[in-house]
């Protein structure tokens, strides 16, 4: 008796991250990792054939532009998150020059403040 408590979306997200960890850039790749999650699944019982697995497949191959649009999401992200740390960083170092000659003017007597 097979374990019918797997969707395709937990399948999906096993393939996401098997996907991820391969570096799968092509619809190729992608769909070798369907068919072995796929057939993964009824070596270990928890599918079985008669569970109209090669419709499951092709639902399945059918997301892989879902994965490349989650891809292109997270590395837009990625490189927006990228940018605003590298101006960050930018930024405190400006400030840290700035108060570094702000201390020497201080300790040279080049400051025109009065005390």
């Amino acid at each position: 008796m097979a374990i019918t408590t797997l969707t395709i979306d937990n399948l999906y997200h096993e393939i996401v991250e098997l996907a991820r960890e391969q570096g799968a850039q092509t619809r190729e790749l992608w769909n070798e990792i369907v068919d072995e999650v796929v057939e993964g699944h009824i070596d270990l019982g928890e599918l079985d054939a008669d569970q109209n697995t090669e419709g499951m497949k092709e639902v399945l191959r059918a997301k892989w532009n879902t994965f490349r649009e989650e891809l292109a999401e997270e590395e837009k992200n990625k490189d927006e998150f990228e940018e605003d740390t590298t101006t960050v960083v930018e930024e405190k170092k400006d400030m840290e020059e700035k108060e570094e000659e702000e201390d020497t003017d201080d300790f040279l007597g080049n400051n025109d403040e009065e005390y």
